[in-house]
């Protein structure tokens, strides 16, 4: 019924003449608002993206009126260097060298999963085949073994959808059991990268997630880098809820061996309230 009556209250936003724009946009700013889930609201809890803060709005204005395009240096040339100087602070903060660090702003923390996994399956599969999976094709790469991804039971949904649109499918995804946490058990990753190994298949990546969507389960950094770095496979930390406790000093300390990661997705529209 409240999907009906949003529905319903969209349908007013109908310009009835020519050159109606001001009015349009009272009506489609007051039907947005009217129907809109307030997340700066005492009683609006368990979501991701958070209330902005007052400046984030003011920057993201000054951004729109702009209207940058970053595909090339020519198009935006402060944007494309305000980019790189703010991954280079993020490196820095995930306790990477910056200098040497690189990095790119996406839409959110599903296509940054994407991206990582993207590198990762491109330099599994030429480790594997000294073939190149862009010019090639993924079957050609991967000479006959599966690629297979490793991660969490509660791992975020987007790395199912990330390996189906790299061309690995969704069952190349493998989960490893958690513990009463929520956290990635080591010992359970061990033994299932062990069993891919044996069974001939090719460890594409090991995404570990520092803050489950629905837990916030911080799997233990550490020791999965450590049974990742073992075996030779590519780790990436899915922080895109729990990255911003990189900002609190006290609680910077429970993303212990980030660093170790080859590649992290850090969303700054959840805890950095942007």
């Amino acid at each position: 019924q409240v999907a009906a009556m949003v529905a319903d209250a969209l349908d007013t936003v109908q310009p009835d003449g020519p050159d109606r724009s001001a009015e349009v946009l009272h009506r489609l700013t007051t039907a947005l608002a009217a129907g809109a889930a307030d997340p700066a609201h005492p009683h609006c809890a368990a979501h991701l993206h958070c209330p902005p803060l007052a400046v984030a709005v003011a920057a993201d204005t000054v951004a729109s009126i702009l209207n940058q395009s970053l595909d090339s240096w020519d198009q935006a040339p402060a944007a494309t260097a305000m980019e790189t100087r703010i991954i280079a602070e993020l490196a820095d903060l995930a306790g990477y060298d910056g200098q040497r660090a690189g990095g790119v702003v996406t839409s959110g923390g599903t296509e940054s999963n994407l991206t990582a996994l993207l590198l990762a399956r491109d330099h599994a599969l030429a480790a594997h085949s000294d073939i190149d999976p862009t010019r090639t094709g993924v079957a050609a790469a991967a000479d006959g073994a599966r690629p297979r991804i490793l991660c969490g039971e509660v791992a975020h949904f987007s790395v199912q959808r990330a390996a189906a649109l790299l061309g690995l499918g969704e069952e190349a995804v493998i989960t490893v059991a958690v513990d009463s946490e929520h956290r990635m058990r080591p010992e359970a990753l061990r033994r299932t990268l062990h069993q891919v190994r044996e069974n001939g298949d090719v460890p594409v990546a090991v995404v570990a997630t520092a803050g489950t969507t629905d837990l916030g389960g911080i799997d233990p950094l550490a020791a999965v880098a450590h049974i990742a770095a073992e075996y030779g496979v590519w780790l990436h930390v899915d922080a895109a809820y729990g990255g911003g406790l990189l900002f609190s000093d006290r609680l910077r300390g429970l993303l212990d061996g980030l660093s170790r990661a080859d590649s992290v997705s850090l969303d700054l529209h959840k805890l950095g309230w942007q």
